[in-house]
């Protein structure tokens, strides 16, 4: 595609779709990761969460870098990090049903377009 074309499609998108962010501040197991992604895949009240993507604390003490994409999860350890963060992709997204689901005092913010 021509970069005016690329530019008119990428402004579509972002008319279309959302982004939000949420910055853990505390470990979680990849079990529980694993389950509350499950749970949004298989359910509609957090909008339609088309993708995920994110690096958290684990556990363990190690960093974990994760992708969510409907119905599928993917979880590998990396190094280290600076800073844990989830962020959402998707239509209509509950923002504060997401909040609700991962707060155990999370800082959060809204991702404008």
């Amino acid at each position: 595609l021509s970069p005016r074309l690329r530019a008119i499609e990428d402004n579509k998108a972002k008319e279309i779709f959302e982004s939000f962010a949420i910055y853990p501040n505390r470990k979680i197991s990849k079990s529980e990761l694993v389950s509350k992604f499950n749970f949004i895949s298989s359910s509609k009240e957090f909008g339609d969460v088309l993708r995920a993507k994110g690096v958290v604390k684990i556990s363990d003490d190690s960093f974990g870098q994760f992708d969510f994409v409907k119905d599928e999860f993917q979880i590998r350890k990396i190094n280290s990090s600076r800073s844990s963060v989830i962020s959402f992709i998707g239509v209509n997204l509950n923002k504060k049903e997401l909040e609700n689901l991962f707060s155990w005092g999370m800082k959060w913010r809204l991702n404008l377009k």
